[in-house]
């Protein structure tokens, strides 16, 4: 999704297109879905992203699609952008094919990558939309990484994994519409069954309430197994730089 995104970004950027429908879609297979209870990645009921009892992730499925335009089509048709979309970052640390790599390197590079390519800093990002999936391994290393790019600051994050479950494929283009409408209404989702926050996961967390919240800048993360990272930064309109390609 994450992906699908930032190529069709540039595909208008480039001016190969005006427009691009871009997005991702997932549908659950028994296969797919006996394959991760063998793994024992399956919470047995909730999904509860960096909270200390957490059990794993549910799996979901879905689809989540936006319309990307070039500024000079939507001025001569006289429409009215929802957000922009900024720069992305992708990279792969092959560390393992389903554990990340204990320090997150992979995930590190994406999401510094994503905020240069904007024209940004780590401290013009106003919200995290996080991978967290509720599986012990990978809270930790998303939340040690989210310290190390944007240090000690108070920076709301969530996880919608909690309410959609984790849908694969689609996660990040259904979490990248999320985070569009968090940039219209200014208004944070929630992570949902956070009974405590696990000490290993150190961040603001938006617990089981959704809050009004300035939001700008907005990141969000894909970080998939096999060390596939994948992070898209979007924003309000006109809040980014102009961001020139060679």
């Amino acid at each position: 999704g994450n992906y699908a995104i930032g190529f069709a970004a540039d595909q208008i950027r480039q001016g190969q297109a005006d427009i691009v429908v871009t997005g991702a879609s997932e549908i659950i297979e028994r296969l797919q879905f006996a394959g991760f209870v063998r793994l024992g990645a399956m919470a047995p009921q909730r999904c509860q992203p960096f909270d200390r009892h957490r059990k794993g992730l549910l799996l979901g499925e879905g689809a989540g699609l936006l319309i990307l335009e070039s500024e000079s089509h939507l001025l001569r048709r006289q429409g009215v952008p929802l957000a922009e979309v900024g720069g992305y970052g992708l990279a792969c640390d092959a560390h393992h094919i389903t554990r990340p790599h204990p320090e997150g390197v992979g995930s590190e590079k994406a999401m510094r990558e994503a905020i240069a390519a904007s024209g940004v800093q780590p401290e013009d990002i106003d919200f995290i939309n996080a991978h967290g999936t509720g599986t012990q391994a990978n809270d930790p290393v998303e939340a040690k990484v989210i310290r190390k790019v944007f240090g000690e600051r108070s920076l709301p994050v969530t996880s919608i994994k909690s309410m959609l479950g984790h849908c694969m494929g689609a996660a990040s283009a259904l979490e990248a519409v999320s985070c569009v409408l968090s940039l219209d209404d200014d208004r944070l989702p929630p992570t949902m069954h956070l009974d405590g926050l696990d000490p290993e996961c150190p961040l603001d967390i938006v617990a089981n309430e959704s809050k009004d919240h300035r939001v700008d800048i907005v990141l969000n993360n894909s970080l998939a197994f096999g060390g596939y990272d994948a992070v898209t930064c979007l924003a309000k309109p006109d809040r980014l730089p102009p961001v020139v390609y060679a």
